[in-house]
C-alpha cells in the first residue's frame, strides 16, 4: 500500500493516508521510527503495526483529553477506556504508559481525596472508604492513608462544626431533645461518622442524651 500524503497535526500528531483510502494517525515521533515519507510503499506488517500504533495513539489522545476534566483511578480510566475501544490489551499498555509518567498514581489520588473530604466536606472515615472503593483503590491503600492521614481529633472538629449546623435547621419545629439527637446522630452517620464518633461529637455540643447511643 502507497503512502501518499503526510499531515503534521496539533498535539505532535501526524495523519498518513494511504492510496486504498486508509487514514491512520499516529504520534510524529514515529514516522522516523518506522522511516515514513510520502510516495513509499508500506508492507502489510509494516501497515499493520502502524494501524496498532494509531489505535494506541487515538485511545491515549482521548483518555488525556478526558483527565482535563476528571482526576481518574487507574480502574476508572481502564473502564472508560474499554466503552470506547473493546482493546484490552491496548487499554492495559496505555494505563501502564500513564502510570509510569505519573499521569495515574492511586496513591495520591486517595490521599488528596482523603485531605479534601475531611477540611472540606467533612465527612467522615466510612464515608471516604465507601468512595474511595468505588473509584477501585485496592484496600491496602485506602488502609494505608486512612491511617496516616485522618487525625481524631480533627475529624470530631470537623463533626461538631456539622452538628452545630444542623442543629440550627431544627429551630422552631417543636421537637423535643430525644427527637434532635436522633436526627443528628441519622445526620452524621450518612455522612460516615461511627457511633462512637458521633457520641463524642454530641457530647461536645451539650447533647444530653449522646450517652444513651447504643454502640454498633
Amino acid at each position: 500500500m502507497i503512502l501518499n500524503k503526510i499531515i503534521l497535526t496539533a498535539g505532535s500528531g501526524a495523519k498518513l493516508f494511504f492510496d486504498e483510502g486508509l487514514t491512520l494517525r499516529i504520534p510524529q515521533y514515529k514516522l522516523i521510527e518506522y522511516s515514513l515519507s510520502e510516495g513509499v510503499e508500506v508492507a502489510v506488517e509494516k501497515l499493520n503495526a502502524l494501524m496498532k500504533e494509531s489505535n494506541l495513539f487515538s485511545l491515549e489522545s482521548r483518555a488525556l483529553y478526558w483527565m482535563q476534566f476528571k482526576r481518574f483511578s487507574e480502574k476508572e480510566l481502564r473502564k472508560k477506556m474499554i466503552k470506547y475501544i473493546d482493546d484490552e490489551k491496548s487499554v492495559s499498555e496505555v494505563v501502564d504508559k500513564f502510570i509510569s509518567l505519573g499521569y495515574l498514581n492511586d496513591l495520591k489520588l486517595a490521599e488528596d481525596y482523603v485531605s479534601d473530604s475531611v477540611k472540606f466536606k467533612k465527612d467522615g472515615v466510612r464515608k471516604i472508604r465507601v468512595n474511595l472503593f468505588k473509584k477501585g483503590i485496592s484496600k491496602e491503600t485506602i488502609n494505608e492513608v486512612l491511617s496516616t492521614l485522618v487525625d481524631e481529633d480533627e475529624l470530631i472538629e470537623k463533626g461538631v462544626e456539622l452538628a452545630l449546623k444542623k442543629q440550627k435547621t431544627f429551630t422552631g419545629k417543636n421537637l423535643d431533645s430525644r427527637s434532635i439527637t436522633q436526627k443528628l446522630f441519622s445526620f452524621l452517620a450518612g455522612k460516615g461518622y461511627t457511633t462512637s464518633q458521633i457520641k463524642k461529637v454530641l457530647s461536645v455540643t451539650g447533647d444530653k442524651n449522646a450517652e444513651e447511643i447504643e454502640e454498633c
